[in-house]
């Protein structure tokens, strides 16, 4: 009876754990909005990530791997792994360790079901914002999100402007701007690195990619001369392990 209700008692804990809490903040000064969780709002490349920054002093950890190519989620990979046996949870985890709690196993199985379900709901929406909960999965479900977060937090659009002329021109130069048809991005490369200079929109949907490949280190000029109507515009500069965002403006003449 006693082991009856130890099981009880894990299984209740396990079932309200909550998603662990994520901070996207990157440090850097931002002045204009965060973008929403929708897959066009992050940069394209493949992000690994877990529920939390350690496995260990934690029950229980979701692993996840997306690709985000042209501004959609391609590719999801997730599971959710126990830090003492170093097992996937899944629809067999209950029964193959507590058969003596009915309640524990039923909650493995919903689980189990919502660990393979969930990365198809991401791939289907292509929001994390519009991911929820199915029946009786809510544990797996905060998991999954959080590790989703973790996954992709270096990887969002920040629509800031840098106030410092200086820290800007180092990183990217853009003239003129405002613009009314075409503009060049200046900028070096200090070592060789993959380079991707991209343009999205005052939403943070990809208009188009400049460059999009292996650069050797030097100084670069890249145009733009086919945006097709006024507004509010973004540059993406990403060098290696940096990534700068600047305000582009496009006024009729």
């Amino acid at each position: 009876m006693k082991t009856v209700l130890h099981m009880f008692i894990i299984c209740a804990v396990l079932i309200l754990i909550p998603a662990p809490s994520l901070d996207n903040e990157t440090g850097e000064k931002n002045t204009g909005a965060v973008l929403s969780d929708t897959s066009s709002n992050f940069l394209d490349g493949n992000y690994e990530g877990c529920s939390r920054d350690g496995y260990t002093g934690e029950n229980f950890w979701g692993h996840i791997k997306i690709t985000v190519e042209s501004g959609s989620f391609t590719d999801i990979w997730f599971t959710i792994r126990d830090s003492s046996l170093h097992e996937p949870v899944d629809s067999m985890y209950g029964v193959n360790h507590y058969s003596g709690s009915p309640l524990y196993m039923q909650q493995c199985v919903e689980d189990g079901h919502g660990i393979e379900i969930y990365p198809q709901l991401l791939m289907e929406s292509q929001s994390l914002d519009a991911i929820d909960a199915i029946t009786g999965a809510t544990w797996s479900c905060n998991i999954f999100i959080a590790s989703a977060e973790k996954a992709l937090e270096g990887a969002r659009i920040h629509t800031h402007v840098d106030e410092n002329p200086d820290h800007a021109g180092a990183l990217m130069k853009i003239v003129p701007n405002p613009f009314h048809s075409e503009l060049a991005f200046e900028y070096n490369v200090s070592e060789p690195c993959f380079v991707k200079l991209s343009v999205y929109n005052s939403e943070g949907r990809l208009i188009k990619h400049l460059v999009n490949q292996e650069q050797q280190a030097g100084h670069y000029s890249i145009s733009w001369n086919d945006c097709s109507s006024d507004g509010v515009y973004f540059g993406s500069l990403s060098t290696g392990n940096k990534v700068y965002c600047s305000k582009l403006v496009r006024a009729g003449r």
